[in-house]
């Protein structure tokens, strides 16, 4: 047998690769096997161990052909050359979008996160989380992001949000457009990580640079374990979350609406046929009857009309507005799970003191009981120490009953129950709000607030509407043009085909009459029974119910924002008080203990 080209080698690796992806997509890594992946692309069992030593290496060849582009790409951003933040930020949409438009990524990545089972293609995961993070590290170590960030912090907070998106999307593909949401999601994460940077203005070029909660995301992420658990959590809430899954939706509806009231102020092209058959009986005349056939095409382009155009432009405000409350919903969702995460930790740890302290007043107790059984004291002593056994039993029964409130909390977000979560380092730093002045945060508030931004942007959608219903009272201009044929066919001679007085009728021939025509039509309102009138004033009020609204939600910003810069504060200053509390009883018990 001739030897094979090294083209020929190549074609064969390539197909190799291509039949290792169908496979591992339909069975699993774990469950694939090297035989089976040669029988997909038709060649021999010695073709593909010349290739391959085993399964692990096709594996990592499969992964490097979508891997080492999107390297090179991601050097490119980290280069302090040549990157920027908005080439990494174009990065990040691109990676996005390739991964909807590309089959090949699809399948790998899809593979990746979902089909892999073995201790390996983990390894390698793992391998590929450090080499993004150490690359984006360099990358916000020559571009600084927040202030409240490390290179690292920012390097993890993104690397985790790029991640959640991809496996949230892989799960699900159909569940929303990836490709036309990519620069919305991605321009949210790098508000959140560099708030300050005008470089990146949002896709409608606004600076709403709103603030994610990349802080908290960070700071967890910060620890490989606990960061991924709770990401994870997310994760499962995001996907279980009909809150989410409402607001998705209803930004999908708006931007929809869009196209609906466009088509409005566009051209309208109609055909129009009609068919007819006329029976013809005059006094003193003889009957008659005839068939008409009508056909042609009508355009209708609107020249003027002001409602339609306020009804736009308040399509696009409502879709602003839309997508700003699925934004809220995002951010509420993570303030929940973290809430609800933590709550369960804290639940937990109660409930480990409890039944330490329970432990060890059971011991007093039975200290107690044997010291009065050799006489060494009262009664009452004994019945104190029972009290006090009993009194910590109950705490104990009462934080298991706590944790299991907190699990049930946890579990009505996520909609599964977990039994285990990893907790924060023990050496978890606790840095205060900067800046420290509360105005100053007030101001970010006031500024970055999602849920102000939607009061503002239905504020502005309702003074359009008002707009729409005051151009009721406004005239309408329309560009009329159609041509059409009739066909006549069953006439008799020698009339024009119209009645004409007593003396018998009148009647054209048969034949064909073609007709083309161009109006301009002008409509004036002059009396609509008041309507228009009414929904202005109707309109009046709830642009004053808007407004109202805007303003009750920017005060309770102002307190809310104030209330938890000072209530951070105090907790971290709690904190530090107990961490002291610790120390001076260890160091009492150390002095106990030694006599």
């Amino acid at each position: 047998m001739a030897r094979k080209t090294k083209a020929e080698a190549e074609v064969t690796y390539q197909a190799l690769l291509d039949a290792a992806e169908q496979v591992f997509l339909n069975k699993g890594v774990a469950r694939a096997s090297l035989e089976e992946i040669a029988r997909t692309a038709q060649v021999t069992r010695g073709a593909i161990y010349w290739h391959f030593q085993n399964k692990s290496h096709v594996f990592k060849a499969m992964l490097e052909r979508v891997r080492l582009p999107m390297a090179e790409m991601t050097e490119n951003a980290a280069d302090e050359r040549t990157g920027d933040l908005r080439t990494l930020r174009n990065l990040c949409v691109y990676a996005l979008q390739t991964l909807v438009k590309d089959q090949r990524h699809f399948r790998v990545y899809k593979i990746l996160f979902h089909h892999t089972e073995s201790e390996h293609g983990l390894r390698l995961q793992d391998e590929m989380t450090q080499e993004s993070i150490d690359t984006l590290t360099r990358f916000f170590s020559n571009h600084p992001p927040h202030s409240s960030l490390t290179a690292s912090q920012a390097a993890r907070s993104l690397h985790t949000q790029m991640l959640g998106i991809y496996v949230d999307w892989l799960r699900n593909p159909d569940a929303y457009d990836l490709s036309a949401e990519a620069e919305c999601l991605v321009d949210t994460l790098f508000r959140g990580l560099c708030p300050e940077n005008r470089a990146i203005p949002n896709k409608q070029g606004n600076p709403m640079n709103k603030r994610l909660l990349p802080g908290l995301m960070a700071a967890l992420a910060a620890q490989h374990v606990p960061a991924m658990n709770l990401v994870e959590t997310y994760e499962k809430a995001l996907t279980y979350d009909s809150g989410i899954a409402e607001s998705r939706a209803t930004l999908q509806a708006e931007q929809a609406g869009i196209d609906v009231s466009r088509a409005n102020l566009l051209p309208r092209l109609n055909a129009f046929g009609d068919a007819r058959h006329t029976d013809i009986d005059l006094d003193n005349a003889s009957e008659d009857s005839y068939k008409t056939f009508s056909y042609g095409v009508e355009l209708t382009q609107p020249l003027f009309r002001a409602d339609a155009w306020f009804d736009f432009e308040t399509s696009q405000i409502r879709s602003e507005a839309a997508r700003a409350r699925y934004n809220l919903a995002q951010q509420q969702l993570i303030l929940d799970v973290a809430e609800g995460y933590f709550n369960v930790l804290r639940a937990a740890d109660a409930l480990t003191t409890a039944q330490a302290t329970e432990t060890a007043i059971g011991r007093q107790y039975e200290q107690a009981q044997e010291r009065f059984d050799v006489g060494l004291i009262a009664i009452t002593e004994v019945y104190e120490a029972r009290a006090s056994y009993d009194d910590s039993k109950s705490r104990r029964i009462a934080a298991e009953s706590d944790l299991d409130i907190a699990r049930e909390d946890l579990a009505r977000l996520t909609g599964e129950y977990t039994e285990q979560l990893d907790n924060l380092r023990q050496e978890f730093p606790l840095a205060r709000p900067a800046p420290a002045n509360p105005t100053e945060w007030e101001k970010i508030a006031l500024g970055q607030n999602w849920e102000i931004q939607t009061a503002l942007l239905e504020l502005d959608a309702s003074k359009s509407t008002l707009e729409s219903r005051k151009a009721g009272h406004y005239p309408t201009l329309d560009l009329n043009a159609s041509y059409g044929e009739t066909d006549i066919n069953g006439l008799g001679p020698g009339g024009t085909g119209s009645t004409a007085g007593s003396g018998g009728a009148t009647r054209s021939g048969n034949g064909t009459t073609t007709e083309g025509v161009i109006s301009l039509t002008l409509n004036v309102p002059l009396y609509l029974g008041g309507g228009t009138q009414a929904g202005v004033r109707q309109q009046r009020s709830l642009v004053t119910v808007a407004d109202q609204a805007l303003n009750t939600v920017r005060r309770d910003v102002r307190v809310n924002t104030r209330s938890l810069f000072r209530q951070v504060n105090t907790n971290i200053e709690s904190a530090s008080a107990l961490e002291q509390t610790i120390i001076s009883r260890r160091s009492a018990l150390d002095a106990t203990r030694a006599g």
